[in-house]
């Protein structure tokens, strides 16, 4: 498969990458279609074609059409740059879905895009409240069930999709195209702890002591990292999950089935302690890291400087990503 054949199943998946919790789609009550909805959805697709482009030629662009059926659409070009394909997108926001011939002009796009040449893929994006129009959706879903080269996106994985940051976008297109690369490898050995707070950590210490240049590094500025907190949080967050929807309770306490602490001071600690005398120093309230020892996330930090021109504060959020510590 070429980088160009690959769009559309890269671009299906970052559909589907993820969902929000179902009482954050009631944010979608407040966006209008054309004046909020099309242009972060175009933004988000362009994003996601710009990333491509950082690893090889491509030839897709966006385009607002709204004609035929269609919101956006992504155009395939072939070599002579001429028109070869397209994605199409139908966004479907609360105005649209408050209509009471919402059902009759939804059906009549679908049928007039599946007279688009070229179509390749048709997507039906809802944004709208979930809890308030589950009746509504049902009756899309069940409308298209069976419809050639159709699928829908539900409000939980749409509201998810616009929120993904570029850091977010780059990382995953990175380690999906390129995921057998020997430096992602070695950079994933770099940080195969038990626990990927430890990994974090020593992410985020890399790159303030090699790529922001900041020397060794203070515990206390360890302690007040916005990014190292959120993720503690979010890692929590999940572990209390499952173990609050396992049996897990009846056998063993939360400190022994989760890999995070619950304290995140008392978290960096035993990191740094694991860590220590490996790829940090720790002398001290100071840490210095070792270049022997993470080599791999020096090159990859590197590569993100020179290859998405990032500022040197988008490279952790970046290697989290890529690195498969962030989730």
């Amino acid at each position: 498969m070429t980088m160009n054949d690959s769009v559309p199943e890269i671009v299906d998946r970052m559909l589907r990458l993820g969902r929000t919790p179902s009482k954050n789609t009631e944010r979608f009550k407040l966006l209008k279609h054309d004046k909020d909805l099309l242009p972060q959805f175009q933004r988000q697709f362009e994003r996601v074609l710009e990333s491509y482009g950082k690893l090889s030629p491509l030839a897709y662009d966006t385009q607002g059409i709204r004609d035929q059926g269609v919101d956006i659409a992504i155009r395939r070009h072939d070599e002579n740059e001429q028109f070869h394909s397209l994605i199409g997108f139908q966004i479907k926001g609360t105005d649209d879905l408050l209509q009471d011939d919402y059902m009759q002009k939804l059906k009549a796009q679908h049928d007039e895009s599946s007279r688009i040449r070229g179509l390749q893929q048709y997507y039906i994006v809802i944004c709208a409240h979930e809890a308030g129009h589950k009746k509504r959706l049902r009756s899309i879903a069940a409308e298209v069930k069976n419809a050639q080269h159709t699928r829908i996106i539900e409000p939980t994985f749409a509201d998810y999709f616009l929120l993904l940051t570029q850091e977010r976008i780059d990382a995953y297109i990175r380690r999906t195209l390129t995921g057998g690369d020997i430096v992602i490898k070695k950079g994933l050995e770099a940080v195969g702890f038990a626990s990927r707070m430890t990994g974090a950590l020593l992410v985020y210490l890399t790159v303030r002591f090699y790529v922001e240049s900041a020397g060794p590094v203070n515990i206390a500025t360890v302690m007040g990292s916005g990014i190292l907190r959120d993720l503690h949080e979010k890692l929590l967050s999940k572990a209390e999950a499952e173990y609050n929807d396992s049996e897990a309770e009846d056998v063993i306490e939360f400190a022994e089935f989760s890999e995070v602490q619950s304290d995140f001071e008392t978290q960096i600690h035993r990191d740094l302690e694991i860590l220590a005398d490996g790829p940090i120093a720790v002398d001290g309230d100071s840490i210095t890291v070792r270049f022997e020892q993470v080599t791999p996330l020096v090159a990859l930090a590197t590569d993100a400087l020179a290859r998405y021109e990032y500022p040197p504060q988008s490279v952790t959020p970046y290697l989290l990503d890529l690195l498969s510590l962030s989730e």
